[in-house]
């Protein structure tokens, strides 16, 4: 992959940044274990939002394609799935199924509501939309340029689609995890305060790691543009708001606050920024459905 030095960037190349992360504070994992959640009420109401501005037939059909990939693709991250060879095998005890399956308790209300980390066969990942969802949050908060969180949508992006956890150089896996139970107060419709449980897997910060890169498009940061603020100070800047507020499970009780290892620009060819990205895309299954391209805004 060509670099090139930051003085030679040109308004038809890219920004990249490589971003190594490192917890100060306790992970907690935060896709609902339950994959019902997921399609009927996570992915079903960003896709009932776009149904709602079809305008054809076609449109409708190909979101409806669409919604179906997106629960194929988180659900094959949750504990059940990926040990699913477990969960076949007849001689597994089915304590040890009802565990990954995250039915040990049945089919509670407790168990339903437990949010754990997304993982493939190697081990546990972050995925990498929650990682520019942070960066949306962080600019939002420091940047001094009109609708920060519209502007990162267009412009910057993490190469990878999925971030593997690590420490010492290994993955982590659900044996790294334990399960955190805290009290959680909420209000229903009516005004009334109610105090219930809230189970997450958890993991201890020492030598917890990210590593991923960070692209910015060109009009993000060309001087000529009125948002020319997405040069190296301005990103490493958000990225240092990991300090107040992390990744993760309940970040306003310091969970999930990270500092930077590493932040080194890494400029690169439009091609390559192509390249970069189409190989972390094509780590998608072959066996789920593409979404279509061609629906109207």
């Amino acid at each position: 992959m060509a670099t090139k030095k930051a003085t030679e960037i040109t308004s038809s190349d890219v920004l990249k940044y490589r971003v190594t992360i490192e917890f100060l504070s306790r992970l907690l994992g935060t896709a609902p274990n339950d994959p019902r959640i997921y399609a009927d009420y996570i992915i079903g109401k960003a896709i009932d939002e776009k149904l709602r501005q079809a305008r054809s037939a076609e449109d409708k059909a190909a979101i409806e394609q669409l919604r179906k990939a997106r629960t194929d693709h988180e659900l094959t991250q949750l504990p059940a799935a990926v040990n699913m060879e477990l969960l076949e095998d007849e001689s597994v005890p089915q304590s040890v199924k009802d565990a990954l399956s995250g039915n040990s308790n049945g089919d509670s209300e407790d168990t339903k509501g437990k949010t754990v980390f997304r993982g493939n066969k190697s081990g546990l990942l972050m995925p990498g939309y929650m990682v520019k969802g942070f960066y949306k949050e962080a600019a939002k908060a420091m940047a001094d340029f009109a609708q920060p969180t519209s502007r990162i949508d267009k412009w910057l992006y993490v190469a990878e689609a999925d971030i593997p956890l690590m420490r010492g150089g290994k993955q982590l896996t659900r044996e790294d995890t334990y399960e955190l139970t805290r009290p959680l107060r909420t209000e229903d419709q009516y005004g009334v305060s109610r105090t219930c449980l809230a189970v997450s897997e958890a993991i201890d910060p020492p030598g917890v790691q990210l590593t991923f890169s960070v692209m910015v498009l060109p009009k993000g940061f060309v001087q000529k543009s009125d948002s020319g603020k997405f040069g190296k100070d301005a990103v490493k800047k958000w990225t240092e708001y990991g300090c107040f507020t992390g990744l993760g499970q309940w970040r306003n009780a310091n969970n999930g606050a990270f500092r930077i290892v590493e932040f080194e620009e890494q400029p690169v060819e439009w091609n390559d920024a192509l390249n970069l990205r189409i190989a972390a895309l094509s780590t998608i299954p072959e066996s789920w459905p593409r979404p279509v391209e061609n629906i109207k805004a």
